[in-house]
């Protein structure tokens, strides 16, 4: 596994539908465009209340503004968490003395 394909497996978000299951949230190259541009539509208008949204769970759900920025707070998180840690990592195989220390540095 990559940083990237970690990434782009989504992640499991606080939200939950009316049923009280945590929404399975996708967060490849397409979602991460998706999410920017409903952010943008949110904060140029003030008047949309709520938006119907994907997830890979439990099929569309019906986000409230603060939800949906809730969300995007959530798949913040996400990414830089993956991020952080290929940055640990990398330096940990740049640091690293010898072969065997190395081959012990996984994802």
């Amino acid at each position: 596994m990559s940083c990237a394909t970690d990434i782009y497996a989504g992640f499991t978000s606080t939200l939950t539908d009316e049923n009280g299951v945590n929404l399975e949230i996708g967060f490849d190259q397409n979602d991460q465009s998706n999410f920017t541009q409903q952010k943008v539509e949110f904060l140029a208008d003030d008047t949309l209340t709520d938006v119907s949204w994907g997830t890979k769970n439990v099929g569309e759900v019906v986000l409230t503004r603060d939800e949906f920025m809730q969300l995007t707070d959530e798949t913040a998180n996400h990414k830089w968490s993956k991020i952080n840690r290929y940055r640990d990592l990398r330096d940990q195989v740049n640091t690293a003395t010898d072969k065997e220390t190395v081959k012990n540095i996984n994802w």
